[in-house]
């Protein structure tokens, strides 16, 4: 077993006008939680910024701790057999200690077999979040 030292997400807009355009970064240690949003041109419609999210320190070791067990080798990219144009992109990257990587991009059209297995304890952990005033509009449940 390797041990996670840092769980990287990141998302991006596809097709669309480019003052809307975005991409994000939530950066996840044992000691911090941030979230980095950039538009992609200079007059840009999107709310950037960097926010630090305080997060519970026992949901982070229990994230690491589901993590550290996945083993990566199992983990397949499927392509379409036709991609879809446009589209948001995703990532999702657990760093290790030994500086060992396990990533998944998910470009439009692209699955992962088992990509559950990293992709999903993930996906809760960014929703346990409580967001900074003015940072949480993509992740908030409607």
């Amino acid at each position: 077993m390797r041990d996670v030292v840092r769980v990287v997400y990141m998302t991006q807009t596809g097709a669309t006008l480019p003052e809307l355009q975005w991409s994000e970064e939530i950066s996840i240690t044992t000691t911090r939680t941030t979230l980095v949003r950039e538009g992609k041109v200079s007059v840009s419609h999107i709310n950037t910024g960097n926010w630090e999210i305080i997060s519970d320190s026992s949901a982070v070791t229990a994230l690491f701790d589901q993590l550290k067990l996945v083993d990566c080798s199992r983990i397949k990219r499927i392509e379409p057999t036709d991609s879809p144009d446009g589209g948001d992109t995703e990532s999702y990257t657990v760093h290790y200690q030994n500086g060992d990587r396990c990533s998944l991009y998910y470009d439009p059209g692209a699955k992962y077999e088992n990509g559950d297995l990293i992709g999903k304890p993930i996906r809760e952990f960014i929703q346990s979040l409580n967001f900074p005033l003015g940072s949480e509009s993509r992740y908030v449940e409607r």
